[in-house]
């Protein structure tokens, strides 16, 4: 009787651990049926079209269809609760961006980034551009502080949500240039680039690729890029730091991840399909223009460990950008 307890114990614990990891064989049938890219933003957005060009190279890869699922609101909350929720099997994943990580920083979720979630991989990273109204009359972010110290809290800026990359290059750039700007809250990049456009609103930091057609046709004036480098979007346009304006550098990633639980076989197929489309012939440029810095060849460990720090790191970040909590 002992040795058939024993027995019985043994064989569930194996079952357990194979559910948990996987098997050769769910790698090899997976995917069987269209899979859903849960996009927490509305359409237009910048990790909108990320995730649009991701599902289109994704569906030639994996051979099915990946659709792209956009549910908007709560600060992309409702989107990242709605793939917690689904089965964990591999046909329902979340692309989002660092506000995964930043949210909590700031306020109350209903999701945990690390116990909710399985980090599939990063896709790359994205940053910001300071673009004008052409009413305002400055050619690159030298000159909006010049013209910030001449008028204090005179200039106005939108972001699309609190915590927002966007939002925090600006409280950054405040801080650094010690000026004081009018930050307006918007409810989404559409509305806040509408007010833009219109003259109503006079910069802010945006996705390089949302605005690019607007700064072509001459609507908009950029005035400098966040980051070590040039974006190849923006070749003439320097960056902050050859502006000689320091401590505003901070890039946000974007990556894909599956509900806590997905097997692990599945997960590797998922990454690897991921590294390879990332690593395709004009895949570059085309994210490029969607407003990331590609960066394949990342683990789904490494992303998990990333995950952790920025938890660590946001709260510290907010502070010096004097971001308050909103609970």
């Amino acid at each position: 009787m002992k040795f058939n307890i024993l027995t019985t114990m043994a064989v569930q614990c194996l079952a357990a651990l194979a559910i948990a990891a996987g098997t050769p064989a769910q790698a090899e049938t997976w995917p069987g049926k269209p899979i859903r890219l849960v996009a927490p933003v509305a359409a237009g957005s910048a990790t909108d079209l990320v995730a649009r060009e991701l599902a289109s190279r994704l569906s030639k890869e994996l051979g099915q269809p990946v659709v792209v699922d956009n549910r908007p609101g709560a600060n992309t909350g409702i989107g990242i609760m709605a793939v917690a929720r689904s089965p964990a099997d591999g046909y329902t994943w979340l692309l989002v961006s660092s506000t995964l990580t930043s949210s909590p920083a700031l306020t109350k979720v209903t999701f945990d980034p690390v116990t909710d979630f399985t980090p599939v991989s990063i896709l790359g990273y994205a940053t910001t551009i300071a673009v004008a109204s052409p009413g305002l009359k400055v050619h690159n972010v030298s000159d909006l502080i010049a013209l910030a110290k001449s008028n204090p809290g005179a200039i106005n800026y939108a972001y699309p949500s609190v915590g927002a990359l966007g939002h925090l290059h600006s409280a950054m750039l405040a801080h650094t240039a010690r000026i004081t700007l009018s930050g307006v809250p918007y409810k989404g990049s559409s509305p806040a680039m509408t007010d833009l456009l219109a003259g109503r609103i006079q910069f802010m930091f945006a996705p390089p690729g949302v605005v690019q057609p607007y700064v072509k046709a001459g609507k908009l004036v950029a005035l400098g890029v966040v980051g070590a480098e040039r974006l190849p979007l923006y070749p003439n346009v320097p960056t902050l730091k050859e502006q000689g304006i320091r401590g505003v550098d901070l890039e946000a990633w974007m990556g894909v991840l599956m509900p806590a639980g997905t097997p692990q076989s599945i997960v590797s197929r998922a990454n690897a399909a991921i590294d390879h489309v990332l690593r395709e012939p004009g895949a570059s440029e085309a994210f490029d223009r969607a407003g990331i810095r590609t960066a394949p060849g990342g683990s789904s460990m490494a992303f998990a460990r990333r995950i952790r720090d920025d938890l660590v790191e946001w709260p510290r970040l907010f502070a010096l950008a004097k971001i308050s909590r909103l609970d």
